[in-house]
């Protein structure tokens, strides 16, 4: 997680599952039983005590994830980051703070999946806990112009950074943020929600889309 590899796997996969979906659409055959055949793909990945046939599968189909609702993330960072940036969002909607004045930052960081504690580049600044708060609240909004170099190295970030500490929730996750005059402001980090609305995905769409075609001359 928080390296090319983490969207080259997940593009891969899908790149596959359409390629097999043509194939099959113009004809392509292959074995029937090459999941559970002697030298079929059980026996190549799984150790002999390990195969479960049933694991593969019993829910296959039932229903395909395709035809349920779309999951559609909001942010471009990963899931658990998007409750930290929605907390940071009100922080700076309703108290319209000072970022120069934040004395110190405590949230849940989920240094599980947000590990990248000190991110480097693009790809790991999206599983920072600490950057997707300190570039939330300096720039008001968390899209893919906030996933750029140049806010990496921005001094006012950085230093931010260092501000926000790690505080594992309890039960209920908040964010506190204590400003240099000893004030404080809590916000409850709740569960985020995705795009549903089929304008606003619309607009993601263009916003991921359009930069990628310009630069081929599209």
């Amino acid at each position: 997680m928080g390296t090319m590899a983490k969207a080259l796997h997940s593009g891969n996969a899908a790149r596959a599952g359409i390629e097999a979906a043509m194939l099959a659409q113009r004809g392509f055959t292959a074995d029937t039983a090459m999941i559970e055949a002697p030298l079929g793909f059980l026996e190549a990945v799984v150790l002999l005590d390990d195969r479960d046939l049933a694991a593969v599968t019993e829910r296959l189909g039932r229903p395909y994830v395709l035809e349920g609702a779309l999951r559609i993330k909001r942010y471009p960072a990963c899931s658990p980051g998007h409750p930290l940036i929605d907390a940071a969002l009100r922080l700076v909607d309703e108290h319209r703070i000072s970022v120069d004045a934040i004395e110190s930052i405590a949230a849940d960081l989920h240094t599980f999946s947000l590990l990248r504690l000190e991110p480097c580049d693009e790809e790991s600044a999206g599983f920072s806990g600490a950057f997707l708060i300190a570039a939330t609240l300096i720039h008001g909004v968390f899209t893919l112009d906030q996933l750029s170099d140049e806010v990496l190295r921005d001094p006012r970030v950085t230093a931010l950074m260092q501000r926000i500490r790690h505080v594992p929730a309890a039960e209920s996750e908040t964010m506190t943020v204590v400003m240099s005059d000893g004030h404080r402001m809590t916000t409850d980090v709740r569960p985020a929600s995705r795009l549903s609305e089929r304008a606003a995905i619309h607009e993601k769409f263009d916003r991921c889309a359009v930069p990628v075609v310009r630069a081929d001359g599209g």
